[in-house]
C-alpha cells in the first residue's frame, strides 16, 4: 500500500505542470549571479513560456543577452518590456548599452535620456551621463565634457574625474 501511495504521489509531483514563473526566473536570477549566461536565457526562457508578460524574466534575459553580446535579441527584449511598462528605466538602459554597443548612437542617447528622466538612483544616473559623454566626445568635446563634469559633482564620479583632468579645459 505505501508503494502505491508513492507512486501516486511521485506521478502527482511530476504530473502537475507549474503555472507559476517565480521559479524559474529565481532560477535564472542565481544563473545571472554566477556569471552562467546561457543557462540564465534557458531558464527565463522557460518562466516566459508560462507568463509572457513577467518583467522580471524579460529584464533577466535581456541582462544575460546582452552579456553574450546578442545585442538584437537583447533589444527586442527591451522593447517588449517597455510595451509591457513603459516606466521600466532599467529596461531603457539595458536597451541603451546594447544600441551603443552596435553603435546605434542617437537610438543610445535616446534611451539614456528617457532612463534619466525616469530613473533617480545615482549610480544609473552616473552611468548615463558617463555613456552620453562616450557618445558626445568624437562629435562635441564640449557637451562631452559637461557630461562627465556633472557625473562628478552629482555623483563624486572620480572615474569622470580623470577623464576631465585629461581631456577638459
Amino acid at each position: 500500500m505505501k508503494k502505491i501511495l508513492l507512486i501516486f504521489l511521485s506521478f502527482s509531483l511530476f504530473s502537475c505542470e507549474t503555472r507559476d514563473p517565480d521559479p524559474l526566473f529565481f532560477g535564472g536570477l542565481l544563473h545571472v549571479y554566477g556569471g552562467q549566461w546561457n543557462e540564465a536565457v534557458q531558464k527565463t526562457t522557460e518562466a516566459l513560456d508560462i507568463d509572457d508578460s513577467h518583467l522580471g524574466s524579460y529584464l533577466l534575459r535581456a541582462t544575460a543577452y546582452l552579456a553574450l553580446q546578442n545585442y538584437e535579441a537583447c533589444i527586442q527584449d527591451c522593447d517588449r518590456i517597455i510595451d509591457i511598462s513603459d516606466t521600466e528605466s532599467v529596461a531603457y538602459v539595458i536597451r541603451a548599452d546594447a544600441n551603443f554597443m552596435l553603435k546605434k548612437y542617437p537610438e543610445a542617447l535616446q534611451d539614456y535620456e528617457k532612463a534619466a528622466s525616469l530613473q533617480s538612483q545615482s549610480f544609473w544616473q552616473m552611468h548615463i551621463l558617463r555613456q552620453k559623454a562616450s557618445i558626445t566626445l568624437g562629435t562635441n568635446k564640449q557637451a562631452a565634457c559637461e557630461f562627465w563634469k556633472n557625473a562628478f559633482e552629482q555623483h563624486g564620479d572620480y572615474q569622470s574625474l580623470s577623464f576631465i583632468s585629461a581631456n577638459c579645459p
